[in-house]
C-alpha cells in the first residue's frame, strides 16, 4: 500500500509542534505522530523607552528547524521514506518586519503587548457609532477627521473589532515611530510578514501572503481580497510593504535545506481547524476550543449587515474562501494562567474538583479587557468578582468552576447571536455544535456547552488545527478530491464524543445574573 508522509508544523499561543501525518492512498487512514514539541511564549523585553510582550521568533524558527530534521531522519531511518510536503500554521494578527536585505528588523511584538491600549478607541469616531442604524448618513468615505466610523471599517474587511488587530497594532508602531522622528526606521522596512508566513519565508527564502491570516488584521478588503489603500493610508502603512494574498493550497517554494516542497495551508489556525472540523451539515456551527474560543458557521459570503456588526461578528477568510463567520471569546486562557500561576499540573484532578463545585455561583465576564493579559489572574478573578457585588471563590476547584460555567454562557450568548444571523440570512437556526481543539478534551465544559446552549454537541477531533493543516497539503498533493471528502475522512478516523444537553435548574436566574455584568 502507498503511504505519503508530510508534515504539519502546528504553532499555538503556547506551544509548537511539528506533527508527521502517515495517509494511506488505498484505506484513506491517517495517522499521527508527534515528532517534536516546544515552548512558545512571549516575554518581556525592555526597550529605551518601554518594555513589551514580544514572541521569541528567532528560537521559534530554530526549533521549527530542529522538530522538521528530526521528522526528515526519523522517516529515513524506519522507513526508508521522505516527506512529500510541508505546511505551517499559526495563531492571526501578529507580524515580522523584513529590511531591504530580507532580515528581520525590530522586535516581533506579542498581540498581549499593551502598546494597543486605547489605540482603537482612538480611531474610532464614536459619535459616528449610530451610521450603521441610520442608512442615510452611510458614507463608503473615510471620515474627513482623520478618524474611521465604525461602520466603514466593518463594511470594508468584515472583521470583528478587537483591540489588538493587526490595524491597531500597525497604528500604535507607526505613531510611536513617528512621535519619536524615526523616520528613517521605517524607510528601513521592506516588507510586512504575517507570522506563518515568515516562518515559511525562514525555510524556503520565498514570500507568500497567505489568505485565511491575511483577513485576520483587519486590513484585507472583503470583497477583493487584497489589501484596503484606504486603511493604509489612514495609518500610514506603504503599499509596497504587502503584496496580494494568494489562497492556500499552492507551493510557497522548497525547504532549502532538503528541497522538500512548502505549501501555503489555510495558515491561520483556527482556519485549518474548521477545516478539519466534520460539520454534519450548514445547520452546524463549530466552536475551536483552546487558548481561544471560537465559535462560528461556514458561509460561502460575508455577511456584514448592521445585526452582523451589532453583534461585533467577524468574517474571516476559509478553505477555499468560505467565509468563517464567527465570535472571538477569551477561551480557555483564562484557565491556563491560573493553573500556571497556581502551579497546578493534574488538569484532569481538577476538572474532576470542578465538577464537585455548585454550579454557576460565582460569574465573571471572559471578554473582559481585565483578562487579557493581567498580572495575576487569580487577582483579576477576585476583583471582578468583587467589582460586581458576588462572593468570592475560594478553591481551585471552584476557580476553574467559575471559568468554565462562564464561558458555557459565553457560548450560548455568542450561539444565540449566530442562530439569529442565520435565521435572517439563511432561514434556519443552528440545531448542533461541533467542538474542535485541545479544548474538546474538557467533558465539563463540552456538557456545559450542550445544556447552555440546549443543543448537541459533538467533541473531537482533538488535533483540528494540525489535521486541517495536513488535509490542506492532501488535496495539493491530489491524495484526496476536495474538502467534502476530507471532512468524512476525518469522522471516519477521528469518532467524536456526544454530549446531549441537559436542564440547568434555575436557569432564567443564571442567565440574569450573567447578563447583568455587562451592564
Amino acid at each position: 500500500m502507498a503511504i505519503t508522509y508530510i508534515a504539519a508544523v502546528d504553532i499555538g499561543a503556547s506551544s509548537g509542534r511539528v506533527i508527521l501525518a502517515s495517509f494511506c492512498d488505498q484505506t484513506y487512514a491517517i495517522k499521527l505522530a508527534e515528532m517534536a514539541r516546544f515552548p512558545n511564549q512571549f516575554i518581556s523585553i525592555k526597550t529605551a523607552t518601554a518594555t513589551h510582550d514580544c514572541w521569541q521568533i528567532d528560537q521559534l524558527v530554530e526549533n521549527i528547524k530542529l522538530g522538521l530534521e528530526k521528522t526528515v531522519q526519523h522517516l529515513h531511518t524506519s522507513h526508508q521514506a521522505s516527506l512529500s510536503s510541508i505546511a505551517i500554521d499559526t495563531w492571526g494578527v501578529d507580524y515580522v518586519l523584513l529590511d531591504k536585505n530580507g532580515d528581520k528588523l525590530g522586535l516581533a511584538y506579542a498581540y498581549r503587548d499593551a502598546r494597543t491600549f486605547g489605540v482603537m478607541e482612538g480611531m474610532i469616531d464614536e459619535n459616528a457609532a449610530e451610521a450603521y442604524s441610520n442608512k442615510s448618513n452611510k458614507s463608503n468615505k473615510l471620515d474627513q477627521s482623520n478618524k474611521l466610523t465604525k461602520l466603514d471599517i466593518y463594511e470594508k474587511t468584515g472583521i470583528q473589532f478587537l483591540s489588538f488587530n493587526t490595524l491597531y497594532q500597525l497604528k500604535a508602531f507607526i505613531d510611536e515611530a513617528k512621535l519619536k522622528g524615526n523616520d528613517s526606521y521605517l524607510a528601513q522596512i521592506s516588507h510586512l510578514l504575517l507570522i506563518p508566513d515568515y516562518l515559511s519565508y525562514k525555510l524556503t527564502n520565498c514570500l507568500n501572503y497567505e489568505y485565511t491570516n491575511a483577513t485576520t488584521t483587519q486590513l484585507l478588503n472583503v470583497k477583493t481580497d487584497d489589501w484596503d489603500m484606504d486603511l493604509l493610508a489612514n495609518i500610514g502603512v506603504p503599499a509596497h510593504w504587502l503584496t496580494k494574498p494568494t489562497l492556500p493550497g499552492n507551493e510557497i517554494g522548497k525547504w532549502q535545506a532538503h528541497g522538500i516542497p512548502v505549501h501555503a495551508c489555510a495558515s491561520h489556525d483556527t482556519a485549518s481547524a474548521v477545516l478539519a472540523a466534520p460539520l454534519l451539515n450548514e445547520r452546524s456551527a463549530y466552536l475551536s476550543s483552546g487558548t481561544w474560543s471560537l465559535m462560528g458557521i461556514e458561509n460561502d459570503a460575508a455577511i456584514t449587515d448592521d445585526q452582523a456588526l451589532k453583534y461585533n461578528l467577524t468574517n474571516e477568510g476559509g478553505y477555499q474562501r468560505r467565509f468563517r463567520i464567527l465570535k472571538n471569546i477569551m477561551g480557555l486562557w483564562i484557565f491556563q494562567q491560573y493553573c500556571k500561576e497556581s502551579k497546578l499540573d493534574d488538569i484532569t484532578a481538577l476538572i474532576k474538583a470542578a465538577t464537585v463545585c455548585t454550579p454557576f455561583k460565582f460569574l465573571i465576564n471572559p471578554n473582559d479587557d481585565c483578562f487579557l493579559n493581567p498580572t495575576s489572574m487569580k487577582t483579576a478573578i477576585l476583583e471582578f468578582c468583587q467589582k460586581t457585588g458576588q462572593e468570592s471563590p475560594s478553591t481551585d476547584g471552584e476557580f476553574a468552576r467559575l471559568i468554565f460555567d462562564s464561558l458555557a454562557l459565553s457560548y450560548r450568548q455568542s450561539f444565540l447571536e449566530l442562530c439569529e444571523i442565520t435565521q435572517k440570512n439563511k432561514g434556519y437556526i443552528l440545531e448542533q455544535i461541533q467542538i474542535v481543539g485541545g479544548g474538546s478534551q474538557n467533558i465539563l465544559l463540552n456538557q456545559l456547552c450542550a445544556d447552555t446552549c440546549n443543543v448537541p454537541v459533538l467533541a473531537g477531533p482533538v488535533e483540528a488545527s494540525a489535521l486541517g493543516n495536513i488535509g490542506s497539503q492532501l488535496i495539493s498533493l491530489n491524495k484526496v478530491n476536495d474538502l467534502h471528502q476530507y471532512r468524512q475522512l476525518i469522522a471516519q478516523n477521528f469518532k467524536p464524543q456526544l454530549y446531549s444537553p441537559q436542564v440547568i435548574p434555575n436557569f432564567k436566574d443564571v442567565i440574569l445574573r450573567f447578563r447583568a455584568l455587562f451592564q
